[in-house]
């Protein structure tokens, strides 16, 4: 985890993220706190349990295609590019 992360303004001003329920997009936003230099978070069930998410919340974004499930392995943050700054 780094100790610093940016967030890109046109990932999360879209309309497909306003859509997510309200407990969906906390997560989102401590996953991305959470992941690391490459956008994996290894224990997403960590972030769960810190912010009191339900997996249904995970589920959701991974659904929207915000995250993608690494199975055993943990989530990817599917925007990192653009919140790193990588994909202007």
């Amino acid at each position: 985890m780094r100790d610093r992360t940016t967030i890109s303004n046109e990932v999360v001003g879209r309309y497909s993220f306003s859509r997510l329920t309200p407990n969906a997009q906390a997560l989102y936003f401590h996953l991305c706190f959470a992941a690391d230099d490459e956008g994996v978070v290894h224990d997403p069930a960590a972030v769960l349990n810190k912010v009191c998410a339900d997996i249904l919340d995970l589920e959701e974004l991974i659904s929207a295609d915000f995250i993608t499930s690494l199975g055993e392995s943990g989530v990817f943050i599917r925007h990192w590019a653009q919140h790193v700054g990588i994909d202007d």
